[in-house]
């Protein structure tokens, strides 16, 4: 003891520590509650695939073919080719920012 002091203050309890333990033990039995929530114990899964074959066959099938005499031609698309280079100007405008 030194000369003419009597007291001396308390350490200060570490709770801090304490309570991060504490903080992270329930955040485990929550996420291990959680994960278990989502399980099945009473059915037994099976890992095997059986491949069978389908019940119904269906092997007549109607298809009717129209005959047309008429020529299939194509639609021809026309484009304008300043609006693509202001598209293109305003893509690039708008990417630089």
């Amino acid at each position: 003891m030194l000369d003419g002091i009597d007291y001396y203050p308390k350490k200060k309890k570490r709770i801090f520590g304490k309570l991060i333990w504490l903080f992270l033990f329930l955040l485990t039995l929550i996420g291990v509650w959680y994960y278990l929530q989502g399980l099945d114990f009473s059915q037994s899964k099976s890992s095997s695939i059986i491949i069978s074959q389908p019940s119904v066959i269906v092997e007549n099938e109607n298809k009717i073919i129209e005959v047309s005499e008429e020529e299939i031609k194509p639609k021809v698309i026309e484009t304008n080719g300043a609006s693509l280079d202001e598209v293109v100007s305003n893509y690039e405008a708008n990417t630089q920012n």
